[in-house]
């Protein structure tokens, strides 16, 4: 596996999964995301903050990082945390615990940044997506009423915002050490983690 972010010619892969997910969600009755739109996808990119996951070189998982996220988690969100957005995985992927994957990057990458949690949202009452997001140590905070959505995407006005966090240690185990005194999935050194 190999953590990177995500370069401007990866754009169209990443926007073909995003309509993947949104396929998914729409064949599962979910709340839907709307249409990705491009140049979001390109400013993410461009900023830093578009990551992926790659099994033997294939496209198998895309998500965001935001630093700050004031409209959905208000005064929570002055503690310095690393928030995920818009985990899709690649439907040949899926059922193979990368979120898992993500989240433990996300936990390096929070720690590394001096960031004490890692918090993540969705929308829409989904059982599934709580049971997830809580087996890889997210406290369920509930559901949340977003006063003002103008701002946010489409899909926000939905339904509630189920909201998560949890809190990140600032020491590494030493059973998350590789052998090769690395710090994590990948060698690339492009990858924080490197």
């Amino acid at each position: 596996m190999d953590v990177r972010r995500t370069s401007a010619d990866e754009r169209n892969a990443v926007l073909g999964l995003y309509a993947h997910a949104s396929a998914l969600q729409r064949s599962k009755g979910q709340v839907e995301w709307p249409a990705i739109d491009t140049a979001l996808v390109e400013q993410e990119i461009e900023e830093g903050r578009q990551w992926h996951l790659r099994i033997d070189g294939a496209l198998a998982c895309v998500w965001v990082v935001a630093y700050e996220d004031p409209l959905i988690w208000g005064d929570m969100e002055a503690d310095p945390s690393v928030f995920l957005h818009r985990i899709a995985t690649a439907p040949e992927f899926r059922g193979r615990r990368l979120v898992g994957e993500v989240v433990a990057w996300a936990i390096d990458h929070a720690r590394d940044l001096g960031r004490t949690h890692l918090r993540l949202d969705t929308v829409g009452h989904n059982e599934a997506l709580i049971r997830l997001y809580t087996s890889h140590g997210f406290t369920f905070l509930g559901p949340k009423h977003l006063d003002d959505v103008r701002d946010l995407p489409g899909h926000y006005a939905d339904g509630p915002c189920l909201r998560f966090e949890q809190v990140v240690p600032m020491m590494r185990s030493m059973d998350e050490v590789p052998e090769d005194g690395t710090k994590g999935l990948s060698t690339n050194p492009s990858s924080p983690r490197a």
